[in-house]
């Protein structure tokens, strides 16, 4: 009779335990970065192991996620961070490239598109595409930008299929791809 009581008290610590680690332990151990710039650069860094000061030119909030446009020297890069049961973030990915940045985001309230890069060529709006849907996003003035609109519906994409950029004048600064009505 001991025995099987002695199982079943086992059994039920077990499950207990597993339940403690998966859904309150191991999130608290990978959502360890603050909601800094310090923390959130050294995460990037930590990341992508880019031997250079980064810094931090702007921060959005999007439901559960934080995107963080960063620059190094002439170039830019984009980071995504997911915010945690602790309100401690983890960063999702972080990646390099020259000044403009186009991706679809998973949050926890929808996908949202997200442009984001340096200024220069003073644009004052982006009508991004995914799929056949267009979205049309407002910049303000200014050095850097990181712009976002939630998709109308979801998509399999990871990226819009284009942008068009306009400055204030409504002249095309810059063109990607985009669906074959906007083809030159």
């Amino acid at each position: 009779m001991r025995k099987p009581l002695f199982l079943s008290i086992l059994l039920v610590c077990l499950i207990a335990g597993v339940v403690f680690y998966h859904f309150w332990l191991a999130p608290r151990m990978n959502y360890n970065v603050e909601n800094n710039e310090a923390a959130i650069s050294q995460a990037i860094y930590e990341l992508t192991r880019i031997d250079q000061k980064i810094h931090i030119q702007q921060m959005k909030d999007m439901a559960n996620k934080k995107v963080v446009l960063f620059s190094l020297g002439s170039q830019t890069g984009l980071a995504m961070f997911e915010r945690g049961s602790n309100d401690k973030w983890m960063i999702e990915t972080a990646g390099l490239g020259n000044t403009f940045h186009l991706t679809v985001a998973d949050t926890s309230d929808g996908q949202y598109i997200v442009c984001a890069g340096d200024n220069a060529d003073h644009m004052s709006r982006i009508v991004a595409y995914v799929e056949e849907d267009s979205y049309e996003l407002d910049i303000e003035p200014g050095e850097y930008f990181i712009v976002s609109s939630p998709l109308q519906e979801k998509t399999e994409y990871d990226m819009p299929t284009g942008a068009i950029g306009y400055n204030d004048k409504n002249e095309e600064v810059f063109r990607t791809g985009g669906p074959a009505e906007t083809a030159r």
